[in-house]
């Protein structure tokens, strides 16, 4: 692939009346569906279809009817996507071969894609420098911890050079360090590729993606920009500051506040709270201010963020 060409794409996601099956339950079922974005996040419970809609687009899954198709958009070109030519995948389990030592399994790779062996120690090498492969060259694939064997599948998908990369579950098995690290490697190389990205880590996806996709029991339940669908998910958030020096202390505050207030979420950021629910108005947290004869707090409207919007979504579902 050339990387001019690559540059700024984005992928096009385009499912019309697609059923996906397993025996008679049905995993996954959408009428229509059409986005694109450089990095699009998927989110939803365990058991929406995450899984099941990545695996479809690999064609590892076979819908019962309808289709689901991907394009490489760029410079206003519009090019079908081939998950055996055009897309790299790393599986949630991150399996490799349990026998074959981490450097045989990825110059196997490099040759596979790129005819070249030793890839990995010309325009592989950073890959394998910034996901701290190189202690595990020698290992054998059954010696290595979950985490090793997803960052030993994330790098050699990178060194494939796809046009689309599809991750499930990417960072399941990582600590802080090492998801900061990762996420850092996925937004660098999303300028010469697109990513898919399947994740219960919703401050991550907030970071990477530009689209989200929420599925719920197999179906779309919102997709769009990050903020759009935080505000689909939330409804509103909105910031009470000033809580010092008030009649109420800031824990006798926040349980009458979720007393008062049930349906909503309330967090506690230092001396600030934050609320987040539908209908949610700077008006009526007024006149419950006033009953509790509170005074001189400083209310804002924010944004939900996508794990308080996630959170109250979930909430609402239970």
């Amino acid at each position: 692939m050339n990387d001019s060409t690559a540059l700024s794409g984005k992928t096009e996601i385009s499912a019309e009346n697609l059923r996906v099956n397993y025996g008679k339950f049905c995993a996954l079922e959408i009428d229509r569906l059409r986005l694109s974005g450089r990095i699009i996040g998927v989110i939803g419970h365990n058991g929406s279809g995450k899984s099941t809609l990545i695996k479809t687009i690999l064609q590892l899954l076979m819908p019962r009817r309808g289709s689901v198709e991907t394009f490489w958009t760029h410079a206003g070109t519009r090019t079908a996507l081939i998950p055996e030519q055009h897309m790299a995948f790393s599986p949630e389990n991150g399996a490799i071969f349990e026998d074959m030592p981490v450097e045989s399994y990825i110059k196997l790779w490099c040759r596979i894609k790129h005819n070249n062996g030793n890839f990995y120690k010309q325009a592989g090498s950073p890959y394998l420098e910034k996901l701290n492969l190189t202690p595990l060259l020698p290992k054998l694939g059954r010696e290595l911890s979950k985490g090793q064997r997803r960052r030993v599948q994330v790098a050699v998908g990178f060194m494939i050079k796809p046009r689309l990369f599809l991750f499930d579950e990417p960072f399941d098995g990582l600590d802080i360090v090492q998801s900061n690290e990762l996420t850092n490697v996925m937004l660098e190389e999303s300028n010469s590729m697109s990513m898919i990205v399947s994740s219960h880590r919703m401050e991550v996806i907030e970071r990477l993606a530009d689209i989200v996709i929420v599925l719920h029991e197999g179906q779309v339940f919102a997709s769009g920009a990050v903020d759009e669908v935080c505000r689909t998910l939330g409804g509103t958030s909105i910031l009470i500051s000033e809580t010092l020096n008030q009649p109420l202390s800031l824990e006798k505050l926040l349980d009458i506040m979720k007393r008062e207030f049930l349906s909503c979420l309330i967090n506690q950021i230092g001396n600030q709270l934050l609320i987040t629910g539908d209908g949610l108005t700077i008006e009526a947290l007024q006149e419950f201010f006033l009953r509790q004869h509170l005074q001189g707090l400083r209310i804002n409207e924010a944004r939900p963020s996508l794990v308080d919007a996630m959170r109250y979504h979930l909430n609402k579902l239970n």
